[in-house]
């Protein structure tokens, strides 16, 4: 355990520590703490998120210690998680852990002086990260503004996408492949940003291919066109104050940008790349476009078959991440129904979603004014906001399989959720020609509506739990009606 005399983690600031805590659910207070409120990491906060207010952000810190702190010490995070944020009694703690209730103060200041600690030691590195030059502001100005404070479960997958970023080697076109509302663009965002920071690139351009997106609960239009090659390279004119490229031909736009783009290190990313017109024609014009810039990809829709990109997949949380996801995000947004939750009610919110964090985010944001029972049956039913939610994530996709692959999709709830053979999947959908198949099949796969992995040796193919849902209460309930 860390000792009370550490700097950082003296009395005074082990005092204010103890108050905040015992003011977890008051932004009020939190607010007025300045031993914390002033804190850089907690102006970092304010600064990413501005609408989160200075309580909400002291919380947030809170919230992101208590986390690190349980990857040291699992025990010493969950005696402060469960008396200060969920509020459970010493008596209660006593019976728990079984032990005196001087046993519980006595492991509670212990656990105190640990978190100082990890809060003291996050200040230092954003002491040490000192403030952003004018011309990385400038680079960071054309990313999109931030739709999270924190991500989860990601370490691993961001330390190899800006690893492939950094490579002068090796293939300048990466892809981040994942189902809709996994965190794609999130993922983007931080790396574009840390590789800034860190001096890889001095310039980010920044297009957005999405129609939509989805808002706490909201589908929100964006009024942009569908991106065709010929429109990307309108958007990078702009962007590198080119003029006009109508009066140029397809080849003089292409070697106009190229002599830009040699001119500053340069990161151009492309999220929601699946509905563009044309991906194909997109991805070839990016790939003569780039070297030496490096071209980042979002998309729903796999492009691992082009031989110029290389893929990354993100997958859903697991379940100690998503359960780590819920606790953040409802500390973020002050949602007492979700705090207060019991241990089994959380796990069934990482059911339903099987860790989806936009799904999570649906639930979260519900449980503000309805029980969780009626949040989770909406969203298994697509009843109000989690109809728009499913169509959100899935009905584009839907729309763009061919008569097979619909088939195919419409039949795989029949089959064992933990994964099938590719013998099984042909048997229960009836298919007879082999080739048209496993074309249905790989264009699921493709489309992240088809999960594919070997299990005993086996290649197995399964799908999603919230595409199960929506094979279920919206496509098979439209059909019989």
């Amino acid at each position: 355990m860390a000792d009370v005399n550490t700097p950082g983690t003296g009395k005074a600031f082990l005092a204010g520590l103890h108050e905040a805590l015992r003011s977890y659910d008051r932004d009020d207070v939190l607010a007025g703490l300045a031993l914390l409120a002033d804190l850089q990491v907690t102006q970092a906060q304010l600064r990413a998120c501005p609408a989160l207010g200075l309580g909400r952000a002291v919380r947030a810190v809170l919230n992101a210690a208590l986390d690190r702190l349980a990857q040291r010490d699992r025990q010493a995070a969950d005696l402060l998680v469960r008396h200060f944020v969920r509020g459970e009694s010493t008596a209660h703690l006593v019976r728990v852990h079984d032990c005196s209730e001087r046993t519980i103060f006595t492991r509670q200041r212990q656990a105190l002086a640990a978190l100082a600690q990890v809060i003291w030691e996050a200040e230092d590195a954003a002491r040490l990260s000192g403030p952003l030059s004018e011309s990385q502001q400038a680079a960071l100005a054309g990313l999109p503004p931030p739709s999270f404070s924190r991500l989860f479960g990601v370490g691993e997958l961001l330390t190899r996408l800006k690893d492939f970023l950094r490579s002068e080697r090796g293939c300048p076109l990466i892809a981040l492949e994942g189902m809709g509302g996994i965190g794609k663009t999130a993922l983007a965002r931080t790396a574009a940003e840390e590789l800034v920071r860190e001096g890889c690139f001095g310039r980010v351009l920044w297009i957005t291919a999405r129609q939509q997106f989805f808002a706490w609960g909201n589908i929100q239009p964006v009024e942009r066109p569908v991106l065709t090659y010929a429109e990307l390279c309108e958007e990078l004119y702009q962007a590198l104050q080119l003029g006009s490229p109508l009066r140029e031909s397809e080849a003089g736009q292409e070697l106009r940008l190229r002599q830009a783009l040699s001119r500053e290190p340069t990161l151009i990313v492309v999220d929601n790349l699946e509905t563009s017109r044309d991906i194909q024609a997109v991805v070839a014009g990016l790939d003569r476009l780039a070297r030496p810039a490096k071209v980042l990809l979002t998309t729903r829709h796999r492009v691992a078959a082009y031989e110029s990109v290389t893929s990354l997949t993100l997958r859903e949380l697991s379940r100690e991440d998503a359960l780590a996801f819920i606790h953040y995000h409802a500390g973020e947004r002050n949602v007492p129904a979700v705090l207060n939750a019991p241990l089994d009610a959380l796990e069934r919110i990482v059911a339903v979603t099987d860790g989806n964090p936009l799904a999570l985010k649906l639930v979260i944001g519900q449980m503000h004014a309805r029980p969780l029972a009626v949040v989770l049956d909406d969203l298994a039913t697509t009843r109000a906001g989690a109809r728009e939610f499913y169509r959100y994530i899935f009905r584009y996709s839907w729309d763009q399989l061919s008569p097979a692959a619909r088939h195919l999709l419409l039949h795989m709830p029949l089959l064992d959720a933990r994964g099938a053979a590719g013998e099984e999947l042909a048997a229960v959908s009836g298919a007879v020609a082999a080739a048209e198949f496993w074309a249905a099949v790989e264009e699921l796969v493709n489309c992240s509506l088809l999960n594919a992995g070997y299990a005993g040796g086996r290649l197995l193919y399964s799908i999603h739990r919230l595409t199960e849902y929506f094979i279920l209460s919206d496509l098979v309930h439209a059909e019989k009606t």
